[in-house]
């Protein structure tokens, strides 16, 4: 079952390009390694945040709408195989 992206998925989105976007600028004017790299780790988390956000609209609004249990069990085993890359 696809499921749309909710505003809250897009405005995190937009803040990390735009984060993505302030680090390659950092690197650009060869601004200090740990600079940059406490700005990868600030992408990261981000990233994180949202793949949790992500998992949690998945389950609140799509894993109760599935009416039966096969198409349930099929949907749980597509999102542990995609949590799994996050693993």
């Amino acid at each position: 079952m696809p499921h749309h992206p909710t505003q809250s998925v897009l405005i995190r989105l937009a803040k990390i390009e735009e984060h993505l976007q302030a680090t390659i600028q950092m690197v650009h004017e060869d601004t200090s390694s740990p600079d940059v790299l406490r700005q990868i780790a600030a992408l990261q988390s981000a990233l994180s945040q949202l793949a949790q956000v992500i998992v949690q609209d998945y389950a609140e609004s799509c894993l109760t709408e599935i009416p039966e249990r096969e198409h349930l069990e099929a949907e749980l085993e597509d999102l542990l195989s995609a949590l799994k890359l996050f693993l």
